[in-house]
């Protein structure tokens, strides 16, 4: 009694084996992107041409749109759609009248840059294409993890979904929420980064401090998340600068900046002292509009049984 694992047995068959057999499709996939992916597989035979189909996944073999006669063992696929999944199956010929069995696999096609304008509002969470990670920010930012503590929650705890929210509370707190590729252009425009921040205690709509060891900082990575640097934050909230209890909209500036971006909400906490949540809602990214919204305030002044005040920013 020493090592503990299992092994396995499958698709055990006894027959005579076919004049051609399948090639075997290959599971990796090499040069993935947002539009295109490169097949493979093995040959087990003597084939030296190949039909290849592919289609949206959950297409039945033999009924793709999309079919091609190969000599290679491997095709690239292109003009795909970012961030679906994609069912292919390969056959080999072996002759004119002799052709094996089509044997196939599948792939998904990585997130490309997001269409500006761009609103996620967080009615799921975690929202298509957006990541999480934890790692200290530096000069040089280097993930440990591609999870944290970000999680879905109500905005200033009203309901339970709707928002990003993170509990800032213990040591070792390095937690990261990451969103899709944002590009910008080649030229610098007037783009306009905008969320809703809030912060509230831990438990209720109750308003709470942040702790001296705790920060919120809104980061921008200039090379389109290859790297992250504390050279880059654009916003920081600690003891000194909170977000506002009743929630407050920010509004950056990216028209400094040109090509593909990424941007990082990210929290840190040290200390095991106060307990509370921030949260992010409603992130846009836009030219800003020219005749642009008021801020309706939440708070009412003069409110009476038969008469309130309402205000806005």
């Amino acid at each position: 009694s020493n090592t503990d694992y299992n092994v396995y047995i499958d698709n055990f068959q006894v027959r005579i084996p076919p004049a051609c057999p399948a090639p075997s499709a290959n599971a990796g996939t090499n040069r993935l992107s947002s539009t295109s992916s490169e097949v493979s597989w093995t040959e087990n035979g003597t084939a030296t041409s190949y039909r290849v189909e592919y289609d949206t996944a959950g297409y039945a073999a033999g009924t793709a749109r999309n079919t091609s006669v190969v000599t290679d063992t491997f095709v690239i696929i292109s003009g795909l759609m970012s961030n679906s999944n994609y069912d292919w199956n390969v056959q080999a010929l072996c002759s004119a009248t002799d052709s094996s069995a089509l044997v196939g696999n599948s792939f998904t096609t990585t997130c490309g840059a997001v269409t500006l304008p761009y609103l996620e509002n967080f009615a799921s969470y975690v929202p298509n294409c957006w990541n999480e990670a934890k790692g200290q920010l530096t000069a040089n930012t280097v993930f440990t993890s591609s999870s944290s503590f970000w999680t879905g929650d109500g905005f200033l705890n009203n309901g339970s979904t709707g928002s990003a929210r993170m509990n800032i509370y213990a040591t070792n707190r390095f937690e990261w929420l990451i969103s899709p590729s944002i590009d910008l252009g080649s030229t610098p425009n007037t783009y306009r980064l905008e969320f809703d921040a809030g912060l509230t205690d831990f438990s209720g709509s109750g308003t709470d401090l942040m702790g001296s060891d705790d920060t919120l900082s809104v980061v921008i990575s200039i090379d389109n998340g290859t790297t992250w640097s504390s050279a880059n934050v654009v916003k920081l909230y600690d003891v000194n600068a909170p977000p506002a209890n009743a929630g407050e909209t920010v509004f950056i500036d990216l028209s400094v900046y040109t090509g593909t971006i990424k941007v990082g909400f990210y929290v840190t906490s040290t200390i095991s002292n106060t307990d509370y949540n921030v949260y992010i809602d409603n992130f846009q990214v836009r030219i800003p509009p020219a005749c642009p919204a008021p801020s309706a305030n939440a708070g009412t002044n003069r409110l009476s049984s038969t008469s309130s005040e309402v205000s806005w920013t």
